[in-house]
């Protein structure tokens, strides 16, 4: 940290750099002024430093202005205006050293950029203004070069600033095992764990990520890790053979399964030991800064998510769980000594740290300690760099009690999937692990309840996987029958031959480690606890690619009745942390225990997905577990970017009321100790009968079937366009047209640089209204969209590129072709071959009506409702001539021929009443109420349009009469919100008409 002495250095440096760069004196003095200020704060000496060491790279020579240790400096007076040349000398001086773990920092003494060599290119990996910095951010910069810092405090912050990607340390290394990769990559032994690492982490993230980058920054992590359990057990650096060993385990002689031969052991193939040996050493040498006997929190966790999450998560904003929160859960959760606790989705391991932590604060210290917590404290993940960063934050809790223990630790964290808990087959229960293929291994579940007996078993077969197979065979066969197993020969003996196939093929590296782990959740639903405690993955059905998980999920919910096979419309935004919830209560939970999962807050709104969640909640399902308490931390800041709350029920135990306990207020940072973060937090408390916590069950709408969600015109920046104006006007006939500019500010990658220009009849341009351009009765503009359709007696037809030629439209037919191309070159593939599939997805363009009909509208997404209606007259302030009007996705529409019905429906839409009624129901985001979808028909019975009815022809004379007064108003220039929030105030008086017969309709 910096201490006093660094402060008034670094506020001398600055004022001296200042004073020199205002003289515009010679770079060699900006660089006096700088190794002189290192010097004397950081006990470099000045022998250390190399001053204008030559090099030449083909015939180009020049002068390092420093080189120190890895690090070349290169001074510039002037640094935006040298800038390029810097650039250029480092690139020159990096090539000369032909190491890609050297860096070159570009400096003027204020402004420093770091950069690397990756792929020949300059990389630019950090930059920094020194007197925008604190003191302490300024040691702490300074020092992840240095290192210089010695028996330091370690805390989560500083370790993500020393070896974060940012660091050097991490772009050093990243660069060594990139180099590595390149060596080894076509091996089995490596092919293998990549490929089984991708299989888990597709269960984590829902998606395959199968990238070398994200498979280096794993590897990175988990070895990084590994060496700080050692410098925390033994106090020391490993050096020779104990730097291997700590990656295989073997080094940590009483803790067998710390590290272990896992996916990121592949950096200890023979070929790479030169490299491997340098990338160890120098990572142990940097982490000999810290005494971590000192450590009083998750020490990793935010590394973890620097490094790993923040790249692969889905947007939903599933984070760690900041310290405070899991505490405050395990303490409303009532854990205390004697209590078994389970972390079924484990991360990072943040609630078995604390756990510990709430044991030593009760007076468990020592070896009673130890017992204690390996014991009743568990941990499940099916994360691999999870599982090893959750052993070793479990080893940092405990390392003070380690030392008097005395005995062999077997660290009770597992890497496995806790849905999948072994299921009968064939009238036998057994835990099956897929090796790919047809190829599979089976643990028959009888042994997997005693894992003391079966890991030796594993541990045994690896023995017999070479010599003549039949002699194999036999002798692993004598050996079960020794161990009474003989009767489970049936099952291990295509277990050994799979093994030796393996063995053959070079691919057996891991199996065993595979295998000792992954039938752990069938033996732990044998040993319920007395409470399961953590934060289940946060994601939706919709967002799990993987078909064999796909499956998996399906089978589950079915079967624990969170969804009914007659509402498969359902299914897709089911959370499978609902699923998490139910078979942790049924699978692993005793009787009378207590769940605590902290879980998105929309799983106890009105969501129709969450219903039967929420039935579950009030006893009315298997497993019967109740809802006692919830903590809902929807107004404590900073947090999630989701609401969240935490859900804490009870088995078999009923509950009269629910005691809700409201959190708000905002914390000096997210990660702080309960101790800190309940001095900036109000606790309110009010308990609730569950028919009035939960929402009443919706009554839905005559027009519920019929709102139908637009078309999803997509990739927009392949159809959504603007005329190209020349000096000679715009052909009306066939515009020039090119890809909308609006629309690519918002696309996303690989939609993002695509920019289509040509000319293309005019038939085949449309309107349409994205949800950024509806107001209440009315709105800001029409977008113009090329659309290859075409209106028949029978509906809607697709023109694809090969009848448009056939028909002579040449140029529809030239567009077409370009976006084939890039939909061919840059399509998910798991999207549709065929780009017009694609187009009318769910055929949710072809069933439109392209002109003849009224369409009512209302935007999917949003704070508030705002609805209009777009007739054909409507189309012709489109800024060309259009054959009609599509609704997009952004949008949910009804078409009717019927004027005043659809102005009766847009008036009901509009109003304050029906907005506030769907409140209950709609999901929140980080700034609010957000999606809309069908909830105000699911939720409003707005009953059928009549005639008859003055009210409904009075709401239609008043929607009429709103939408010319919104078309004569200036709307431009504000955003969307802004705009809205106007026209509701320029109606003023007809909302509350509006609103009043609203009211007076569904009283």
């Amino acid at each position: 940290m910096a201490t006093q002495q660094f402060v008034t250095s670094f506020q001398e440096y600055l004022a001296r750099i200042e004073e020199a760069r205002v003289k515009k004196q010679h770079h060699d003095q900006l660089r006096s002024i700088f190794l002189d200020f290192l010097t004397k704060t950081f006990s470099a000496k000045h022998e250390e430093f190399e001053l204008e060491k030559g090099v030449k790279v083909a015939k180009v020579r020049g002068f390092i202005d420093v080189l120190y240790q890895d690090i070349i400096f290169e001074f510039k007076r002037d640094f935006e205006a040298e800038k390029d040349k810097g650039l250029t000398e480092l690139y020159t001086y990096l090539q000369s050293v032909g190491d890609a773990t050297y860096f070159g920092v570009l400096t003027d003494g204020l402004i420093f950029e770091v950069y690397i060599l990756k792929d020949g290119k300059l990389e630019r990996t950090d930059r920094v203004l020194l007197k925008n910095l604190s003191p302490e951010d300024a040691f702490v910069w300074f020092d992840s070069f240095l290192f210089s810092e010695k028996e330091l405090a370690p805390k989560s912050q500083d370790v993500v600033k020393r070896f974060g990607d940012a660091s050097p340390v991490f772009n050093s290394s990243f660069s060594r095992l990139s180099r590595m990769l390149a060596q080894a990559k076509d091996e089995p032994s490596y092919q293998v764990k990549f490929r089984e690492w991708d299989k888990l982490l597709a269960k984590a993230y829902g998606h395959s990520v199968a990238r070398n980058e994200l498979f280096l920054r794993h590897t990175y992590l988990s070895t990084l890790v590994k060496l700080l359990a050692y410098s925390a057990l033994f106090k020391g650096k490993p050096k020779g053979k104990e730097l291997t060993d700590v990656i295989t385990g073997k080094a940590f002689t009483n803790l067998p399964n710390l590290a272990e031969e896992d996916f990121f052991c592949w950096i200890l193939a023979p070929a790479l030991e030169k490299d491997a040996t340098e990338l160890l050493r120098g990572l142990a040498q940097h982490l000999a800064i810290y005494d971590l006997t000192k450590v009083d929190e998750d020490l990793l966790k935010e590394l973890y998510e620097n490094l790993v999450d923040r790249e692969t998560k889905h947007d939903l904003g599933e984070v760690y769980t900041p310290d405070w929160l899991v505490e405050l859960t395990l303490r409303e959760a009532e854990f205390s000594k004697g209590k078994s606790l389970l972390d079924p989705a484990c991360g990072s391991g943040t609630f078995l740290f604390t756990a510990i932590g709430l044991l030593r604060e009760q007076g468990v210290i020592g070896p009673a300690l130890v017992d204690e917590a390996l014991a009743n404290i568990v941990g499940v993940d099916v994360h691999p760099l999870a599982v090893t960063i959750s052993k070793v934050n479990y080893v940092l809790a405990l390392t003070p009690d380690l030392k008097s223990y005395g005995k062999t630790v077997s660290l009770p964290v597992y890497m496995a999937d806790s849905l999948q808990a072994g299921k009968p087959e064939g009238g036998v229960e057994k835990v099956t692990i897929s090796v790919g293929g047809k190829d599979f291994f089976n643990i028959p579940l009888v042994m997997a309840k005693h894992p003391s007996a079966l890991d030796p078993v594993i541990d045994e077969m690896r023995t017999y996987t070479g010599g003549d197979e039949d002699i194999a065979l036999n002798g692993f066969e004598s050996y079960l029958k020794g161990k009474g197993f003989d009767d489970w020969n049936w099952m291990w003996r295509p277990n050994l031959k799979l093994m030796r196939k393996l063995v053959k093929q070079g691919r057996d590296t891991i199996w065993a480690f595979i295998l000792k782990n992954y039938y752990r959740p069938a033996y732990l639903r044998h040993r319920p606890f007395d409470i399961v405690a953590g934060n289940p993955p946060w994601l939706t059905y919709k967002h799990v690619t993987d078909p064999d998980y796909q499956a998996e999920i399906k089978r589950l919910v079915f079967n624990y009745g969170l969804v009914s096979k007659k509402e498969m419309k359902l299914f897709a935004d089911i959370e499978v942390a609902t699923l998490f919830f139910a078979l942790c209560s049924d699978l692993y939970l005793k009787k009378k225990g207590t769940i605590a999962f902290v879980m998105p807050r929309s799983v106890v709104t009105g969501a129709r997905q969450h219903q039967r969640f929420q039935n579950l909640l009030q006893g009315y399902e298997i497993p019967r577990v109740e809802l006692a308490k919830v903590l809902d931390v929807e107004e404590v800041s900073p947090l999630f970017k989701v609401p969240a709350c935490v859900l804490i029920a009870r088995k078999d135990v009923p509950a009269k009321e629910i005691t809700r306990v409201t959190l708000k207020g905002a914390l000096p940072k997210k990660d702080v100790r309960w101790s800190q973060a309940k001095k900036a937090i109000k606790k309110t408390t009010k308990a609730l009968p569950p028919d009035k916590f939960f929402p009443p069950a919706p009554k839905s709408s005559h027009y519920l079937k019929r709102m139908k969600r637009g078309a999803d015109i997509y990739p927009r920046s392949l159809w959504f366009v603007t005329p190209v104006v020349s000096a000679y006007g715009i052909n009306s006939d066939r515009p020039a047209l090119e890809t909308s500019p609006e629309i690519m500010k918002v696309a996303k990658k690989p939609w993002r640089d695509i920019h289509l220009q040509g000319e293309v009849e005019a038939q085949y341009l449309y309107a349409t209204i994205l949800g950024s351009q509806l107001l209440p009765f009315g709105v800001t503009g029409l977008s113009l969209v090329v659309l290859p359709v075409v209106d028949v007696p029978a509906g809607i037809n697709l023109v694809k590129k090969e009848a448009a030629m056939a028909k002579g439209l040449s140029g529809l037919a030239n567009w077409l072709s370009q976006a084939e191309k890039l939909w061919t070159e840059r399509r998910k593939e798991r999207s549709p071959v065929d780009i017009y599939a694609r187009l009318d997805y769910h055929h949710l363009l072809i069933s439109q009506h392209l002109h003849g009909h009224y369409s009512v509208m209302y935007a999917r997404a949003g704070t508030k409702l705002a609805s209009c209606v777009v007739s054909d007259e409507s189309t012709k302030a489109a800024p060309l001539n259009v054959s009609g009007f599509i609704a997009d996705t952004d949008v949910y529409h009804y078409q009717t021929k019927n004027q005043a019905e659809a102005h009766f429906l847009s008036a009901f839409l509009n109003a304050a009443y029906v907005d506030k009624a769907i409140k209950p129901y709609q999901t929140r985001g980080q700034w609010g109420e957000r999606d809309i979808h069908r909830r105000p028909f699911e939720y409003v019975p707005i009953p059928k349009f009549n005639p008859e009815d003055k009210r409904h022809i009075g709401l239609a004379a008043l929607s009429q009469e709103c939408h010319q007064k919104v078309a004569a108003l200036s709307l431009t220039g504000k955003s969307i919100g802004f705009l809205r929030n106007k026209v509701r105030e320029h109606l003023k008086s007809e909302l509350a008409e509006i609103d009043r017969l609203v009211q007076s309709i569904l009283s």
